[in-house]
């Protein structure tokens, strides 16, 4: 080989390797990530005033605002909560349980196949298209998990949700996101409930969802919790989400830290704005800001202390974060 050819053969390799690199880079960083929080809705007034006292606290005004409500008839299309949100240029999120708040009901999936709950979806889409705006939907969420009523059954749920997306789709109802949101761990843990049993397909779901916390081993809520890092928590998750979907948008729907003796949630909330965009595909998250100490677990707010309120306000001074 001559000298020439070896500076051309150089030059050529250089240019393939950096080229490579640069392409890497970008497909696996985001260019953004999008906050939200999450406001507990009793009322139309307490969640406006709760939700403004909270965005007072920081730099930015989050992208995504999130609540939860049921399917009880007189609740309907939750339009007062969704005009909150608008005013304040966010945009909503409805976690709607598949139930109705203080009832028990092992049969919700099998009533909703059948078409026994039609009236209620059918309402809330016809309510839902006249908004126009986009409104984020997560019906049935953290199903892999033993807690909740609609939860255990993958075959039925996939049914339910497709049940549910063709009443939306009849309705016309084109202004709807819908999230497929999953727990970051399975409950049991058994092949037979691996989320992506649980998978609809791409045609039923635009965002991938998923909760996580870090519970620490000191509380006494599961025997098998432990503490976690931001990369511990998800990790597994978004390795399954690769395998389920390539191309899907993926939001963390909740995901809060708890505070011990033992542990700084400042410090957990620092690393976790170091790595969230680090996992291709992330797009936002949902900090879950509410105090449930009455409820025997933990203060999830970001202002549960000083020092947490203090790295949470700095993680949204990172410029990748809007």
């Amino acid at each position: 080989m001559s000298l020439k050819q070896g500076l051309l053969l150089v030059i050529f390799l250089k240019f393939l390797i950096c080229g490579f690199s640069q392409e890497v880079k970008k497909d696996k960083t985001p260019t953004e990530i999008n906050f939200g929080l999450y406001q507990i809705a009793w009322g139309s007034h307490q969640f406006a005033t709760q939700l403004k006292k909270t965005i007072d606290l920081l730099p930015k005004k989050p992208t995504y605002i999130m609540f939860f409500r049921d399917m009880h008839l007189k609740r309907e299309f939750p339009s007062e909560f969704i005009e909150i949100i608008n005013d304040i240029k966010a945009k909503p999120i409805v976690s709607l349980e598949l139930g109705i708040w203080g009832q028990k009901n092992k049969n919700i999936l099998k009533e909703i196949i059948a078409g026994k709950h039609d009236p209620f979806f059918i309402n809330w889409f016809k309510k839902c298209k006249k908004w126009k705006k986009d409104v984020y939907i997560r019906p049935g969420f953290e199903m892999n998990g033993d807690w909740f009523d609609w939860g255990g059954d993958p075959k039925k749920f996939k049914q339910s949700w497709k049940h549910i997306h063709a009443l939306s789709q009849k309705e016309k109802c084109q202004n709807l996101k819908w999230i497929w949101s999953v727990n970051c761990r399975s409950f049991p843990d058994k092949d037979w409930n691996k989320i992506i049993h649980y998978y609809p397909g791409d045609q039923y779901v635009d965002i991938l969802g998923v909760d996580g916390y870090n519970w620490t081993n000191e509380l006494p809520w599961r025997k098998d919790t432990v503490t976690q890092s931001f990369n511990q928590v998800f990790d597994q998750t978004m390795k399954d989400f690769s395998k389920i979907s390539k191309d899907k948008p993926i939001l963390i729907t909740e995901i809060s830290c708890a505070e011990t003796k033992s542990l700084k949630k400042s410090k957990w909330i620092d690393n976790f704005f170091k790595k969230v965009n680090h996992y291709p595909n992330i797009t936002g998250f949902i900090w879950f800001n509410y105090d449930k100490r009455k409820e025997k677990e933990p203060d999830w707010r970001i202002n549960s202390s000083e020092s947490s309120l203090k790295s949470f306000k700095n993680g949204l001074k990172f410029p990748f974060i809007k």
